[in-house]
């Protein structure tokens, strides 16, 4: 891996192939739209090899993105992780990138537009590309763009696309609410559905959301592994209903982030019968930041039991690591 910063070196670099692999970072560079048309120049140049290209927090714009997604769609393009956060993007690059998803020549896999006014019209946009059978794309990061819940309806049809591979999904700090949950939770449920990630910190849920995501870990076709519902009003009538999903057999289940969620003792009581059924293949789980008071040292009972999976706990901003099926041996508290 190298950096370059110099965007004239990089044009020469990737255009005369003198790097086998390629990754650029231009974070943070002053660079416009004038900039794109000569990346997608190079994109295009046979002699290519650009695999990753972060050109966030520079002002872009949509012209910007068009000019990216001419290149993209090239056949000599190699470029698989794309990061656009903070570029001052909105729906219409969002229709820019779709028909690089729909393109047949496209390989990109991730892609990063967090921090833009994409809104709702954007996401629904790069659906029509999602579900297309030539995207490539599995991992999609969309913190802080303005979303609502009908953003949900158009990713839950996604996700119940037979031609959707997406694994990954950031939908932090978005307005979507409990409606918007419900309607993932459509897409989740679906056979179709390969998404193992799942980010939802910030998005004004409450335990309404919990008890429809307890619903999918239950579901037969479920397979999220990773959830993060921090800093959300969950409050233990959540936990409560998400500890149901854990202890499905169909749960898989195995990250489980509730900071910041208005939880006390009560939580930890659910959740320690979570780590005693034999079900559960929960493994990493994080309570930071909650009311959880001595009263919830319950939740040792847990880790005690020969059932439970569990390796890594974070509470109050330490990570304690616990040797599996061995709670009897010393568990270092890492600060």
């Amino acid at each position: 891996m190298q950096s370059v910063t110099s965007l004239s070196h990089l044009k020469i670099v990737l255009e005369t192939g003198l790097e086998s692999e390629y990754e650029s970072k231009l974070c943070g560079c002053n660079l416009t739209a004038q900039s794109c048309k000569s990346l997608s120049s190079a994109l295009q140049s046979s002699n290519s090899v650009l695999r990753e290209l972060d050109l966030s927090n520079n002002d872009l714009k949509d012209s910007g993105a068009k000019l990216l997604s001419d290149g993209l769609k090239s056949p000599n393009s190699k470029l698989e992780i794309l990061r656009l956060s903070i570029c001052n993007l909105t729906a219409q690059a969002c229709e820019s990138l779709s028909s690089v998803l729909q393109s047949s020549n496209s390989i990109l896999r991730e892609l990063d537009l967090s921090n833009n006014d994409l809104q709702d019209s954007g996401v629904k946009l790069l659906s029509d590309g999602l579900k297309s059978p030539n995207s490539k794309l599995e991992i999609l990061r969309f913190s802080i763009c303005k979303f609502t819940a009908q953003s949900c309806e158009s990713l839950s049809s996604v996700l119940q696309s037979s031609n959707s591979i997406l694994k990954e999904l950031d939908l932090r700090n978005n307005d979507l609410q409990d409606s918007g949950v419900e309607y993932l939770s459509g897409g989740l449920k679906s056979p179709n559905s390969k998404l193992e990630i799942l980010r939802l910190s910030m998005c004004n849920l409450t335990a309404q959301s919990c008890e429809r995501l307890s619903s999918d870990l239950q579901s037969p076709n479920s397979v999220l592994r990773e959830l993060d519902l921090s800093n959300n009003d969950l409050q233990d009538s959540g936990v409560e209903y998400l500890s149901g999903g854990l202890k499905s057999p169909n749960s898989k289940l195995e990250i489980l982030r509730l900071s910041m969620c208005n939880l006390t003792a009560q939580s930890c009581e659910s959740l320690s019968s979570v780590l005693q059924s034999s079900n559960s293949v929960l493994r990493e789980l994080d309570l930071s930041s909650n009311d959880l008071q001595d009263s919830g040292v319950k939740l040792l009972d847990g880790l005690r039991s020969p059932n439970s999976k569990l390796e890594i706990m974070r509470s109050f901003s330490a990570v304690w690591n616990i040797p599996p099926l061995h709670f009897s041996r010393e568990i270092s508290l890492l600060r």
